[in-house]
């Protein structure tokens, strides 16, 4: 079956973190290196966002509250720095989206709170897919076939016309569960290479 639409994560592929936010929050607080991950994915609110269940601000509450609790007063400051970081754009994924799009449907599909829409904005990526698939607006997250299989519904494609590609295999599983092609994110050129085997092929 041709590949119709190719549906790419946000974070891990076309937008990376680098431990900026954390490092930041940390030297704000006066917090030793680490801290604030120990608790930013650990506390409940951080898989509840995922779904829309909560919000990115009841998230970082959440966070401040562990981080005071731990280090006491003064050091939900790092909680503040961290959640203002949008991460970092790889500005030629961003590019190669905009190939893609020339022959494809172009779609993101990701786990994310109910930022995204902001982020997006933020770096000028509003109108930059042609859909956009976020977890916690649907309330469903990678990787349940479930979401893939939205997707595929809302673009108008069986699960099998469409590519999905993630840097975390388990959501790769999930995709290729649902019917869909999909392959691990390793990289911009090994991308465009998988791509041209399944008859996406861009310069």
């Amino acid at each position: 079956m041709t590949v119709r639409a190719v549906l790419f994560d946000m974070d891990g592929v076309i937008r990376h973190w680098d431990d900026v936010g954390a490092r930041a929050g940390e030297e704000a607080a006066g917090l030793p290196p680490g801290a604030i991950e120990k608790v930013a994915y650990t506390v409940p609110e951080f898989a509840l966002t995922q779904v829309g269940a909560v919000t990115a601000r009841q998230w970082a509450d959440a966070v401040a509250r562990a981080l005071v609790e731990e280090h006491g007063p003064g050091a939900e400051v790092g909680a503040d720095v961290y959640f203002r970081y949008a991460g970092r754009l790889d500005r030629e994924m961003v590019s190669l989206v905009a190939a893609v799009r020339e022959v494809a449907t172009v779609a993101l599909l990701s786990n994310a709170t109910d930022q995204l829409d902001e982020h997006l904005a933020h770096h000028e990526l509003v109108g930059a897919f042609d859909m956009v698939f976020s977890s916690a607006q649907i309330g469903l997250a990678k990787p349940d076939p479930a979401i893939y299989l939205h997707a595929a519904t809302v673009l108008g494609m069986a699960p099998g016309e469409c590519f999905f590609t993630d840097d975390r295999p388990e959501n790769v599983d999930g995709a290729r569960r649902a019917g869909m092609h999909a392959e691990v994110f390793t990289g911009r050129a090994d991308l465009v290479e998988r791509l041209a085997a399944l008859g996406v092929r861009v310069l």
